[in-house]
């Protein structure tokens, strides 16, 4: 709303500048406001303000429905039509005799066509600019939305397929933590399900969302997990994409854990200011051989959606060793 009344505030303000212009451009502006009954003046004025009305036609009828419909020969004779309005109407109503000395000018009947020509084209590229570049921003945005709910839909199975896993290797142990696996899945799942459909969350569910996966895990894989979590917020009302650090812990317990040996992990995710710092350690285990993180289609996924949601506002750094996986990742939110 406030964009939207900023816009209109802009467009007044802009329109009442354009027509000062001939105002303070008239040579009889020292005559006090006399200068008001000078047909000249009355003449450049009436100019101006057809054609600050062209600019807002071109802008919101011609580009759409001519140019941009490929009508292109249309839209020219309209844009002639316009010009030859906007030069001749003017002149026609309101009548002025010629300044001493030009009543017999050859060419005096072309004056009227060319006198504003350069100011009309100014109008008509910068009007039809501003539209081609709004009209590009809306793709762009509609691209960037399309391309998210994408990325998205692609997350959410991803994520409830391994929590079922969890799960279906408890009932087979026929573990007493079957049901407390359940209550956090239920809990996970309404956190996909209806959180993850807005665009942002508090950067609280996010968390609660993480504690709830790492917790799930750890009932899962008992004594032979050793987990270093640690985590140090004050969201101040923080907002982050949500399900957008999940997918470097998942791939840490998917390819760092191994039951039969010890895989410890380490993750920690902390605030300072709007910056949010993870940092995630875990050590590769003898399954995991011959599978790449980075190639994760998790990591692929959040790549892109960090791309998308955060440019130039995220720093996210990989690195891979003969025994070890490490995540960097700070996002501005």
């Amino acid at each position: 709303m406030a964009i939207r009344y900023r816009r209109v505030f802009t467009n007044i303000l802009g329109g009442i500048a354009f027509l000062a212009i001939p105002i303070f451009f008239s040579p009889d502006l020292s005559r006090s406001f006399d200068f008001l009954q000078v047909p000249y003046f009355q003449r450049d004025f009436m100019t101006y303000a057809l054609l600050l009305i062209f600019f807002y036609v071109n802008y919101y009828v011609l580009v759409p429905t001519l140019y941009f419909q490929k009508k292109y020969v249309q839209f020219a004779v309209v844009l002639v039509l316009w010009y030859l309005g906007i030069a001749l109407l003017p002149a026609i109503l309101i009548p002025a005799s010629p300044p001493p000395g030009h009543e017999h000018h050859h060419h005096s009947s072309w004056m009227p066509l060319l006198h504003h020509f350069s100011q009309f084209l100014v109008v008509l590229l910068f009007s039809s600019m501003v539209k081609i570049n709004n009209r590009w921003k809306e793709a762009e945005r509609q691209k960037l939305t399309a391309d998210l709910s994408f990325l998205k839909a692609q997350v959410n199975p991803h994520f409830f397929f391994n929590s079922l896993n969890s799960i279906y290797s408890l009932a087979l142990q026929r573990s007493d933590k079957t049901a407390q696996a359940v209550v956090k899945l239920s809990g996970m799942m309404r956190y996909v399900i209806v959180d993850a459909a807005m665009d942002h969350v508090s950067l609280d569910k996010e968390i609660q969302y993480i504690e709830d996966y790492v917790e799930m895990q750890r009932v899962r894989l008992g004594e032979t997990m050793s987990l270093q979590y640690r985590v140090d917020i004050a969201t101040g009302g923080l907002q982050i994409s949500p399900l957008i650090l999940i997918p470097f812990v998942e791939n840490a317990f998917k390819y760092g854990v191994n039951p039969e040996e010890e895989s410890p992990i380490r993750l920690e995710i902390s605030t300072s200011g709007r910056n949010l710092i993870m940092i995630l350690e875990n050590r590769k285990v003898v399954k995991s051989l011959g599978e790449n993180l980075r190639g994760g289609v998790g990591i692929v996924n959040v790549r892109g959606r960090l791309k998308l949601l955060y440019p130039g506002k995220h720093d996210l750094l990989i690195k891979e060793d003969s025994d070890k996986f490490s995540v960097y990742l700070s996002i501005t939110l």
